[in-house]
Order: structure tokens, then sequence, then C-alpha cells
């Protein structure tokens, strides 16, 4: 048979259950509330997310479209400027054949620089000649 005593400490550990079950219960639904906040929180971020990308493709399309127009200035510049060079070019060369006797072997770099500028731009006339650009691909690089 049970004692008085047996069934106050049972009675005393019903009631720690009753209340850590309300706690809980309690608890369960704070986070639920949570839950639903984070949800929502989320979906706005995913709405501001693909308001984002579809701005950046706006501006990669308008970046390109900037540079294809800037592609196609440069290409004018430098086609006119290639009749010029031409023209430089025939003087030069006339120069060359006049002053060959007395070439001299120098080795300052200011020259070397000159070279180098020199074909620098000659490889610029390449590309143009040959539709290749030195800009990636549409689509094949991100900005951020």
């Amino acid at each position: 048979m049970l004692s008085l005593d047996q069934i106050k400490v049972l009675e005393r550990k019903i009631e720690a259950v009753v209340s850590r079950v309300m706690a809980l219960t309690s608890e369960n639904s704070s986070l639920k509330q949570k839950i639903d906040a984070l949800e929502q929180e989320n979906q706005s971020l995913k709405s501001k997310v693909e308001s984002f990308e579809s701005d950046q493709e706006k501006i990669e399309q308008g970046i390109i479209s900037a540079l294809d127009r800037l592609n196609t200035v440069e290409n004018s510049v430098l086609l006119a400027a290639g009749v010029f060079k031409q023209e430089e070019d025939n003087s030069a060369a006339y120069e060359t054949e006049t002053q060959e006797d007395t070439f001299e072997y120098n080795d300052d770099a200011s020259d070397n620089n000159i070279l180098m500028d020199d074909v620098e731009s000659d490889n610029i006339n390449n590309n143009i000649f040959t539709n290749q650009t030195p800009y990636p691909e549409p689509g094949s690089f991100d900005i951020f």
C-alpha cells in the first residue's frame, strides 16, 4: 500500500512535469511565431534577390551595349588613324632608307618603350581587322 509521503512525492513530480509541459508548450508556440516571421522575411529577401538579379542583367546589357558602341567608335578612329599611319609609314620608310648607312645600335630604355608602344598599337590594329575584341563574351562575367 502507498503511504502519504509517497503520494506527496508523486504529486510534486506530477506538478513538475505539468509545469515543464506548459513551459515547453509556450516555448513551442513562441518558436512557431519566430518561424512564421523568418519565413516571411525569407520570402521578402528572395523577392529582393530576384529584383537585384533582374537589375544586374539590365546593367550588364547596358554595359555590353556601351562597350559595343565604344568599340565601334574606337574602330572608326583607328581606321581613320590607319590611313594616316600608312602615310606616316611611307615617309618613315623613306627616312629609314636614307639613314641606313648611319644606323647605330642604341640601348636606350626610352627607345624600347617607343617600340613597345608601336607593338601595342599594331596589336590593337590587328584585333580590329581580325574581329577580335579584348572584351569577354556577353554574359560571361559578373559585375558583383
